[in-house]
């Protein structure tokens, strides 16, 4: 990583944090680099029609064709690209490398980054954050850390912003990266992480939240489950309505899309088809009217018609300059938690939530 200099650093690692409202006056691009970044756009556009680069257009049209181009998403896009070594032709690799190390230019000779405070911090109660689940009354937000962290949960009350740190009897965290609640008091909590695609289950671990005794939790039940087209690497999962619904983390790829009947005596994994290529989504969301909303590196998006994935569409809700996000909480309408891995949680409000 270290070829890729000091802005990519600060992107990928989450280090600096971005502000997730307009650039002020004083802060947006210049003439200068309005200009190189226009240049940068088309000559991305020209390379990915020219090569029949599918994932690389999709990046350019995500980061590209903003009101406002964003560089810091191109840049993190280029990135994933340029170290997808198995699925890339050396032209593409030697493409995508010299465009970062031009990106990776700009952004140190022009910075405009703004520090947001977040609204409070997560990082003693829950190591490498990975996920957020509201539970039914609205109140309280749980949070888990993914693999390597421990067999512990996060209780955070909405209010007050205070946490405790709940430790789980009777699972192991192999790599814990998603929470949902079944819409009753039964968390589930969803070892689903799998970054090299090799194993050959994954758990969805019950636990009763009324059962916490002395900042302790009890799993009552657990599902082991198998992909019915092999092994693949999941961040995101939400619940609605009987089902657990899971989709695989892809680099602006279509990205698997199954889901779990949790009330089935014998459940298994169903697969639904792909979603529409993004970024790589790290967590997600439903509305109470239906509407799913997820999280990746670069953005909140919406997807449309999710429930019918052939005609599912993306709708960009904002281009989210925070570092790696990897958990996403709907605490109120059109109020949206957004939390990195370093356990920073920042609020999002959408301008028009209906």
């Amino acid at each position: 990583m270290k070829r890729y200099g000091i802005a990519l650093f600060v992107l990928i690692a989450g280090v600096a944090t971005f502000s997730i409202s307009s650039l002020s006056e004083d802060l947006k691009p210049s003439k200068i680099t309005r200009e190189l970044t226009e240049k940068i756009c088309k000559d991305t556009k020209s390379f990915a029609k020219e090569n029949d680069d599918e994932e690389l257009f999709e990046a350019y049209k995500r980061h590209c064709k903003a009101d406002e181009p964003d560089l810091f998403g191109l840049l993190a896009a280029m990135y994933h690209l340029s170290i997808d070594l198995e699925n890339s032709t050396k032209k593409r690799l030697k493409y995508y490398r010299a465009t970062v190390d031009e990106i990776d230019k700009v952004i140190r000779e022009n910075p405009q980054i703004v520090n947001n405070k977040p609204i409070f911090w997560l990082n003693r109660s829950v190591n490498e954050l990975s996920g957020f689940s509201l539970d039914v009354e609205g109140q309280r937000i749980y949070s888990t850390g993914d693999s390597g962290t421990g067999p512990f949960i996060a209780m955070t009350d909405i209010k007050s912003k205070r946490s405790t740190r709940l430790t789980v009897q009777g699972a192991k965290n192999r790599d814990w990266e998603a929470l949902a609640f079944d819409g009753k008091q039964t968390l589930w909590l969803l070892d689903v992480g799998d970054n090299k695609s090799e194993h050959k289950h994954i758990y969805f671990h019950a636990i009763d939240v009324n059962s916490i005794t002395s900042k302790q939790i009890q799993v009552v039940k657990t599902l082991e489950l198998k992909y019915p087209k092999g092994p693949m690497d999941v961040e995101a999962g939400f619940y609605y309505k009987g089902y657990i619904y899971l989709i695989e983390k892809k680099y602006y790829k279509k990205a698997h899309f199954v889901r779990v009947s949790i009330e089935n005596k014998h459940p298994e994994v169903e697969d639904l088809g792909k979603l529409p290529m993004t970024g790589p989504i790290t967590d997600a969301v439903v509305s109470s009217d239906g509407r799913l909303f997820v999280l990746h590196y670069y953005g909140l998006e919406e997807i449309k018609k999710w429930q019918t994935p052939e005609e599912a569409s993306i709708n960009i809700i904002a281009n989210l300059r925070l570092g790696q996000v990897e958990a996403l909480a709907l605490v109120a309408p059109g109020i949206f938690w957004i939390g990195r891995e370093d356990g920073a949680v920042y609020e999002y409000r959408m301008t028009k939530p209906h």
